[in-house]
């Protein structure tokens, strides 16, 4: 047995306690005894954490399309965690699809706001999207909470230069450059502002 079947094994001796901790979420409002909804409340405690280091493995392993299921699956479980929006929305960027990658980075960052890669995720997802003064604002913030992140700098300066602000793209550049001598995107930037 390889890898990949030893974590679909694991998977599919899961699904009967996420089909539980799911049913458990479908009626959680309803009328129950306190005990009932402390088990309930456990049920599904558990089964986002095992549903999640699941997915994640498969992620590791290159199973991209298995990871989304079951972190969408995860998702469902009404448990909101920053983490888990933005594993799904790394697979939409990956896959493209920039809109729902920026829907779940902006729950990620909405969940954990003091979580820079949240904010730069969202950045770059919204520019990719075309929304440039959005993704702009989501670089700004990301800054504000790190501001020696050579990614949230670089990325900035990619819209500046979108923007017209070479200006502000040669001095994001610089500042990228000044923290990671020799960085690829960086150097890439001031490329394009001499340009």
């Amino acid at each position: 047995m390889n890898h990949i079947d030893a974590v679909r094994a694991q998977r599919d001796r899961l699904a009967p306690l996420v089909e539980a901790a799911l049913d458990f979420a479908k009626r959680r409002d309803a009328p129950m005894l306190a005990e009932d909804r402390a088990r309930g409340d456990q049920l599904v405690a558990t089964a986002h954490q095992a549903s999640f280091n699941i997915a994640e493995l498969f992620l590791r392993l290159g199973q991209v399309n298995e990871a989304a299921d079951l972190f969408s699956q995860t998702l469902s479980l009404g448990v909101e965690v920053g983490l888990l929006n933005a594993r799904i929305g790394a697979i939409h960027l990956r896959n493209q699809n920039y809109v729902a990658a920026a829907a779940h980075f902006e729950n990620a960052a909405r969940l954990e706001p003091g979580v820079a890669e949240h904010a730069i995720q969202l950045g770059r997802a919204l520019f990719r999207a075309g929304k440039i003064w959005k993704a702009r604002e989501a670089l700004e913030a990301a800054l504000a909470l790190e501001p020696d992140s050579v990614a949230a700098l670089t990325e900035l300066g990619s819209i500046c230069i979108a923007c017209r602000d070479a200006r502000r793209a040669a001095d994001l550049g610089q500042r990228a450059l000044t923290l990671d001598p020799g960085n690829a995107e960086a150097l890439r930037l001031l490329d394009l502002v001499e340009a």
